[in-house]
């Protein structure tokens, strides 16, 4: 009988251990998907004043073209690669992100080609 005790009791234990580490995992998991979230809004959030200013103003004078055409290039590479690789968190965010940069460097672009003809 003692036997079977041991192997039921065992039993018990590693199904609590592994509930237990489930759990951890999927609330690790979700921790990192709002994190994911949170980051991603961030940088998505932060483009959109200066469009805006961009928007109003029609002026780009102060932005770099070569520093936005980076960071443009870099949001769209982290949107594909949050396609390809299946991260909502990093696609959706990425995706909303190249609105504002699309816009701000077609208006450099556009400007600074305004200024060449000049």
């Amino acid at each position: 009988m003692e036997v079977s005790n041991r192997k039921t009791s065992f039993s018990i234990c590693y199904s609590t251990r592994l509930s237990l580490s489930l759990q951890k995992k999927f609330l690790m998991d979700v921790a990192l998907q709002i994190i994911g979230y949170l980051a991603g809004t961030c940088l998505a959030i932060a483009q959109f004043p200066q469009a805006i200013k961009v928007y109003r103003t029609k002026d780009t004078h102060s932005i770099s073209l070569l520093m936005f055409s980076i960071l443009t290039t870099g949001v769209f590479f982290w949107f594909l690669y949050g396609a390809l690789a299946g991260i909502p968190e990093m696609w959706i965010t990425n995706g909303i992100c190249l609105l504002p940069s699309f816009y701000i460097l077609y208006m450099s672009i556009k400007n600074l080609r305004n200024e060449k003809k000049e």
